[in-house]
Order: structure tokens, then sequence, then C-alpha cells
């Protein structure tokens, strides 16, 4: 009897190397809850994010150089504080917080923003030159919904939401002021285009 468990044993995992070989996975290949993917290749590997909601730390980053094996290399932040909610004071946050994040690489630099379905209503946009090391917050635009960062050739970044269909142009810089000013800017040139 126990030739018999070795052997199907052996044969077992013999089947699983080879199958792995000939590039056969099972799904899911993530096992785990990773709603919301966002995905983009930048050099040999893949970078993805997903939503965490109201779990914190937030927004994991993962990495793979072939979609099936992913590790978890960092967080894009360690806590929200917009509301005394996120400490569970004055009520409780669940199902609102970080949602339908969207990364990007640009310019030698990983960004990625996302917005909590709450108020004030602000999006987050973080920035990191190394995925896997500490990420930081450049901007909080306002909220369109599941919305996705793309970068245009003058370093104006267009977030495009998806109900609303926004167009909300962002200035990257180091200087918050001239982000809420540029974003201020655009949003009302965008409204008088719209209006025309």
């Amino acid at each position: 009897m126990k030739k018999i468990i070795i052997i199907i044993t052996c044969f077992i995992g013999l089947s699983g190397a080879f199958a792995q070989q000939r590039g056969m996975f099972h799904n899911p290949v993530i096992e785990a809850d990773v709603p919301d993917p966002s995905m983009i290749r930048v050099g040999n590997y893949y970078y993805l994010v997903s939503t965490t909601m109201h779990l914190m730390p937030g927004c994991p980053v993962m990495r793979s150089k072939d979609l099936v094996h992913w590790e978890t290399i960092s967080y894009v932040f360690q806590r929200l504080t917009d509301l005394p909610r996120y400490d569970l004071k004055e009520g409780t946050v669940y199902g609102r917080g970080q949602w339908a994040s969207s990364i990007r690489y640009h310019d030698g630099r990983f960004y990625v923003w996302f917005s909590p379905n709450d108020e004030p209503h602000r999006g987050y946009i973080y920035t990191a030159e190394d995925p896997a090391g500490e990420w930081t917050l450049v901007s909080r635009p306002p909220h369109p919904h599941d919305a996705s960062l793309f970068f245009d050739d003058d370093w104006t970044v267009e977030i495009l939401g998806l109900y609303d269909l926004a167009l909300q142009g962002i200035k990257i810089t180091d200087d918050e002021s001239t982000n809420r000013w540029y974003l201020e800017e655009t949003i009302k040139k965008k409204e008088e285009q719209v209006n025309e």
C-alpha cells in the first residue's frame, strides 16, 4: 500500500511540474480577493494594483515576471485620514475607502490614482521611483468614479472617469499649490468648452 501511495504522489508531483513547463496553470492564479485590478508592464515585470476598500495598509502593489507567480512588494499608503470613521470613530467606512486604482509608468516614475467613495470626494495621486519602496502623495484632485490616469506629452495627466466622462488635467509638480491652481484652471477651461 505504501508503494502505491508513493507512486501516486510521485506521479502527481511530476505531472504538476510537467504542466508548469508547458505553461498550464490553474485559475485563479492569485488565490486571494483582488478586485478592480489595474496592470502595466515595465521592463521585465508586470505590476498590478488592486482595491482594498476600508482595509489598511491599502492599495497593494504586486509584481510578476510571467502573470502567474505574483508577489506583494509594497502598499501605496499606510492609512487614510480624511474622516474620523477611518479610525472607527463617529461611524465606519465599511465598503468605502480606496477603490479602483489606476497604475501608470511615465518618465522613470510609477503613479497610482484612486478615489474613496466618500467625503470629501477627492482622489489621491501617489508616485514612486521604486514600486517596492515608499510612495509619496502628490495631488488630491476631485473624484470621478472608477477613473484612470493618462499622461499627455506635456506632463498633463488626464483623469478619465467612467460615469461622467470627466477629463481633469493635473500638472504633476512638487509644489502642491501649483497642482491645485493648475487643476482649478484646467477644470474651469474644460467647463467653458463644454458650455460653448
